[in-house]
């Protein structure tokens, strides 16, 4: 698999199953773990696509990766970065990262902010391993605890593994 082939998009109307399908392979891992589907796998991401911001990272053509971002006032919230388990392990996931980073930053945001599962470890310490600092817990249903994590921005900084290249286009 060769990821230097590797090209980012803005959503469109139209890849809203796109999105819901790299959701629903990257999440399903998490099923066993958590104890039911996890909420990105279940979604209609066309409102994200319309009102927020939805990113694709394709390979001819082929979605392979998505970010899902929200632009509350004073951050940028991510709700999603989901890599087809067929390419993950691959710096997909950094590059998708990365992205968000540059947008934070294009956008005047100083931090990035986003949730998980408790339950999902191994996600928390790849946020962690990104820069994320864990900022709380909340339970967001009887059997649901959620970390709060949070990234500050400097004003500069370089990107992850080449997301500055000109394949990526606000």
């Amino acid at each position: 698999m060769m990821t230097d082939k590797l090209t980012f998009r803005r959503a469109e109307a139209a890849d809203a199953d796109a999105v819901l399908a790299i959701n629903r392979a990257a999440y399903t891992q998490h099923i066993a773990t958590i104890g039911r589907t996890p909420i990105p796998m279940m979604l209609d991401y066309a409102p994200y696509i319309r009102d927020g911001e939805v990113w694709l990272a394709e390979v001819g053509g082929a979605p392979i990766a998505c970010l899902v971002m929200e632009w509350p006032p004073d951050a940028l919230f991510i709700y999603s970065i989901a890599v087809d388990p067929v390419w993950a392990r691959q710096g997909i996931g950094n590059r998708m990262m990365a992205l968000a980073e540059r947008r934070a930053r294009d956008e005047g945001r100083g931090r990035i902010t986003l949730h998980t599962n408790v339950l999902m470890t191994d996600n928390r310490a790849w946020y962690r391993r990104q820069g994320f600092v864990e900022t709380g817990t909340e339970s967001t249903h009887p059997d649901r605890t959620i970390v709060h994590l949070e990234k500050r921005l400097g004003q500069s900084g370089t990107y992850l593994d080449g997301a500055e290249d000109d394949s990526v286009k606000p």
